[in-house]
C-alpha cells in the first residue's frame, strides 16, 4: 500500500474505506475481520494495529514493521533455529 493515493494508515477506522477496498488489500480484509469478531474499543483489543493507524505514511509503517520483525524474530536464536534454510532462505555461517 506504499504510495497509495487514497488510503492512509488512519483509514482503517473508516468503515467506507474498509467496505470498498478490503477485497483488494489483505491488510484491510484482516482489519475488517477483526472489527466483525471483536467488540469494544479497537484500541483496547488491537493496540498494535491501532498504533499503526497513527503513523502518517505506509513507508514508515513498512520500515517499522521490518525493524520489529528483525528484532522480534530474526535476532532471536530460539525462533530462527526452527527455520528451514535452503534456496530461498539461505544461511551463511559466520566464522568465529
Amino acid at each position: 500500500m506504499i504510495n497509495h493515493n487514497i488510503i492512509l494508515p488512519k483509514h482503517i477506522h473508516n468503515d467506507e474505506i474498509l467496505r470498498d477496498y478490503s477485497e483488494d488489500y489483505m491488510y484491510l480484509k484482516a482489519i475488517s475481520f477483526i472489527k466483525k469478531v471483536k467488540k469494544g474499543n479497537f484500541g483496547e483489543h488491537s493496540s498494535v494495529l491501532n498504533g499503526i493507524s497513527t503513523v502518517e505514511h505506509w513507508e514508515k509503517v513498512s520500515s517499522g514493521m521490518l525493524k520489529m520483525y528483525k528484532g522480534e524474530v530474526l535476532d532471536k536464536f530460539v525462533v530462527v533455529q526452527h527455520f528451514l534454510f535452503g534456496k530461498y532462505l539461505t544461511f551463511d555461517p559466520v566464522e568465529q
